[in-house]
């Protein structure tokens, strides 16, 4: 039977006992339900967040893998401005 019904039948009846009844069962089952839909949007969004955060470190390592994203023009040490950054370029290459 559907809540509305059991107020107005309880209503009806000028039975307060019923209405009772019907009031803290309808409190529990708008808990339960409340209950419910929070725990489906957190898991939702746990999953999205998840998901996103995973495909997104998979795609930056595959684009990143066996790539070289910049070349040395200057090869002679003498030539280059920041010996450090042709250190850790030779370093990445090897």
């Amino acid at each position: 039977m559907r809540i509305t019904g059991e107020f107005y039948e309880a209503l009806g009846n000028r039975d307060a006992g019923a209405f009772g009844y019907t009031t803290v069962t309808a409190i529990v089952r708008l808990v339960i339900i409340a209950v419910v839909v929070a725990i489906k949007l957190f898991i939702d969004g746990w999953l999205q967040l998840t998901v996103r955060n995973r495909m997104s470190k998979l795609l930056h390592i595959e684009y990143a893998t066996d790539k070289r994203m910049y070349q040395v023009n200057a090869v002679a040490a003498t030539r280059v401005e920041n010996p450090y950054v042709l250190s850790v370029l030779v370093q990445q290459l090897n």
